[in-house]
């Protein structure tokens, strides 16, 4: 009776995971008479990566769709609050951590080796 009730919690379970819908785009430009191909569009997230000036120096900002989402304005990993020298340095630790963002390496953080690695020290 109980092996009747796991499986019945079992099939409730998957039954309710695969509810999301794919929203499908027909594609109104075919006029073969073949079925048209189906494209799956599902929402992606835009990062972008801007360099900024300040006082201190040179930092970056990462915007996903277009919306602040980091903002750095000094060295990570570097006690004070002082810039990097350089606009392409901020830059390229910009582009570090929207490398480590996606490819899911969370907290994407840095530290003084992986800076020095690249350069920017």
């Amino acid at each position: 009776m109980t092996v009747r009730y796991i499986y019945f919690i079992l099939f409730i379970a998957m039954l309710f995971s695969c509810t999301e819908e794919i929203p499908v785009q027909d594609n109104p430009a075919d006029t073969t008479g073949k079925e048209s191909p189906v494209v799956v569009t599902t929402p992606a997230n835009v990062l972008t990566v801007e360099t900024m000036n300040s006082e201190n120096g040179w930092g970056y900002n990462i915007l996903k769709d277009g919306k602040p989402f980091i903002r750095q304005a000094n060295i990570p990993s570097i006690p004070g609050n002082k810039g990097f020298d350089s606009e392409e340095k901020a830059k390229t630790v910009g582009n570090f951590i929207l490398f480590k963002i996606q490819n899911g390496i969370m907290p994407p953080s840095t530290n003084r080796t992986e800076l020095d690695s690249l350069g920017v020290l």
